[in-house]
């Protein structure tokens, strides 16, 4: 039986996806299953998938959904992980960085103790010589949980998750009515079990012009509330008054730009008023840029 589920979620990414599919059809170890989550794709993604089946020795698990938005695939995709352990998540514009990659996933994964899972880092370049690594100081991480490197603060990279299934089950995305984005920190800021944080560099990612990333400002505007529930998170979970304050001023920002209610916090309301008028402003600006 396969150890690993590598999960990549997909939208009208076909020509993409074959990158990654190569990548993957090259691997030394095949231990593992490519879960792929299309969410609702228009173009020829299904056909091509089932086209790759017949060219691999690998499993591939084909799903597709209605259009929601990425968190929502990952959503989806928890029903279909019978391995141990999930790679969150090998995106459809992400390429496996070496041949023998998943070899080294899973004698990573052997080594484990009490953490559930590895850390990995992603790359935007084939050489790995880039910011998001240069940032990454593991010497701060070492024996301590995902919850605790982003509420202190000190994880700056882009990383890929290699994390115990029936942990990753405990956790999901809250799916909102006309809102098709839900950033991926959400469910790390809840994860308080330690993992093992690596310098191993797992994939290199192409960020595409009509991608997630690139379009930060409709993606504020146009998912408010996710982003008014991501910061009252924040807002509660960071320990830093600085970040605490920082957060409650996105966190008013988007309560207005969502119509969601700011003041239910008690005593904690006489600082939302001080705080209401860089959040209106916040607002302002959001919707203009938008």
């Amino acid at each position: 039986m396969e150890l690993l589920t590598i999960f990549t979620p997909t939208y009208n990414r076909e020509k993409k996806l074959y990158d990654t599919f190569l990548s993957l059809k090259k691997q030394t170890n095949k231990s593992f299953v490519w879960l792929i989550v299309d969410d609702g794709s228009i173009d020829n993604t299904e056909n091509e998938v089932q086209k790759w089946k017949k060219q691999c020795d690998f499993k591939i698990i084909y799903k597709k959904k209605k259009n929601g938005g990425k968190h929502t695939a990952f959503n989806y995709a928890l029903q279909f992980l019978n391995t141990e352990y999930v790679f969150l998540s090998l995106d459809s514009d992400d390429v496996i960085y070496e041949e023998n990659t998943v070899d080294i996933i899973i004698e990573k994964l052997k080594t484990l103790k009490e953490e559930i899972g590895i850390i990995t880092l992603c790359s935007n370049s084939r050489n790995g010589n880039n910011d998001f690594v240069k940032k990454y100081d593991i010497d701060k991480l070492k024996g301590k949980s995902l919850a605790y490197a982003y509420t202190h603060n000190i994880f700056h990279a882009e990383a890929r998750m290699i994390l115990l299934c029936d942990y990753v089950k405990k956790f999901n995305y809250p799916e909102i009515e006309n809102e098709r984005f839900f950033t991926e920190a959400y469910i790390y800021y809840q994860m308080d079990k330690v993992v093992l944080w690596t310098n191993i560099i797992t994939c290199y990612s192409e960020y595409l012009e009509d991608g997630l990333t690139a379009n930060a400002n409709s993606l504020f505007v146009n998912n408010p509330k996710s982003w008014y529930l991501y910061n009252e998170l924040r807002m509660k979970k960071n320990k830093s008054i600085f970040l605490k304050t920082k957060y409650a001023i996105y966190y008013i920002s988007f309560g207005i730009l969502s119509r969601e209610k700011i003041f239910k916090y008690g005593i904690a309301n006489i600082l939302f008023l001080i705080l209401y008028p860089a959040g209106f402003m916040g607002a302002l600006y959001l919707k203009k840029r938008g």
